[in-house]
């Protein structure tokens, strides 16, 4: 257990940036601190300490503690860039377009990569307030769930770092510049693109735990609402991180239950994205469906894998390379103090053999 010192001055830096104390610029004296805290006025005193070593506040005899305002570290010409994966699926294009924009403008960057787990999200933001960045593009781990480190994005916002989401953005980070791809717009799309060749009972596999799966569902339910078709909670197959590494790794098909007991009910399907439609039409290969005749595949992003798929898959592409330089040139203006608006981009479809 920490001392009590600690924690109430982990609880004052918490609350510094934050802002709360913004308006009058003082933290609360020794002896409220000390009453709010139910501990003596030597441990509240301790505790502030803590903070002069950090460089947060000063103190001055008759003058209370007064928050020293963070000064941003000269220019270093970096950036860092984090997403979910970096060697697989459509990271290394993304990446790739990334540093390019940004090495023409003088400006190394450093690339990590968080698995979609927030705790690895976690230890590389930590490790990039250490350095000096002076910017950073991220992809959001889970985004559909509740995130641990929100505190260290303020932690950036308090240090005028500025930070570019792309892909995915937590809902309690709004407020910050995002490029993303229109989600909604793009399950709507491929949806009315399957009602209008005459298919009515349509199926979803959708991800669970990032916003990109929930914007996708939202356009796919828009479309069969809208055209006044059926809809089954027993049509949609959700799926998380876990379940796509064990598919990945051969320990575990979660599409061999849908493939039983949907396929024959339906007569197409939506994917979350490619890699989906890949595993998914390798098993109905295998179980003798025959694609697109009993059953029509479409998904998103126009990856590679929708070319190297036994029948060539039907999907969005979303323009890689234009999403990894908008981010990079969006960071850039931000650096300059210029002003950034967030950016939806739209889908194109690309008709191939799975519809």
């Amino acid at each position: 257990m920490p001392a009590k010192y600690l924690k109430i001055a982990n609880k004052l830096q918490e609350d510094i940036f934050q802002g709360l104390y913004n308006e009058t610029g003082f933290l609360p004296t020794e002896l409220e601190i000390a009453a709010s805290n139910n501990v003596s006025r030597q441990t509240a005193r301790n505790a502030l300490a803590v903070l002069v070593s950090n460089g947060l506040i000063e103190r001055r005899q008759g003058s209370g503690s007064r928050i020293v305002k963070q000064k941003k570290n000269p220019k270093s010409n970096s950036v860092a860039v984090v997403t979910t994966y970096i060697n697989d699926y459509i990271f290394p294009n993304v990446l790739k377009d990334i540093q390019h924009s940004l090495s023409k403008k003088n400006y190394a960057v450093y690339v990590y990569a968080t698995q979609n787990r927030v705790d690895e999200e976690r230890k590389i933001l930590q490790k990039l307030l250490q350095l000096n960045i002076d910017g950073l593009i991220m992809e959001g781990s889970k985004t559909a769930l509740p995130s641990p480190n929100l505190d260290l994005y303020q932690q950036f916002e308090q240090r005028d770092i500025p930070i570019i989401f792309i892909y995915g953005n937590y809902p309690a980070l709004s407020d910050h510049v995002s490029i993303t791809d229109d989600n909604i717009g793009g399950g709507y799309q491929l949806t009315n693109y399957l009602i209008n060749k005459g298919h009515t009972d349509i199926a979803g596999i959708f991800k669970v735990d990032d916003l990109q799966g929930h914007g996708r569902y939202s356009g796919y339910l828009k479309a069969l609402t809208e055209a006044n078709l059926r809809f089954s909670d027993d049509n949609i197959l959700w799926f998380d991180t876990v379940s796509r590494e064990r598919l990945l790794r051969n320990e575990n098909n979660f599409l061999e239950g849908f493939v039983k007991t949907v396929v024959p009910k339906c007569s197409a399907v939506v994917c979350y994205n490619d890699e989906i439609a890949y595993y998914l039409i390798q098993l109905l290969i295998q179980n003798g469906i025959n694609v697109p005749n009993d059953i029509a595949v479409v998904s998103f992003d126009n990856s590679q894998l929708s070319d190297l798929s036994p029948i060539k898959i039907t999907s969005l592409a979303h323009g890689t390379r234009r999403v990894g330089q908008k981010a990079a040139m969006q960071l850039l203006n931000l650096i300059n103090k210029k002003e950034v608006l967030s950016e939806s981009v739209s889908w194109t479809l690309v008709e191939k053999e799975t519809s």
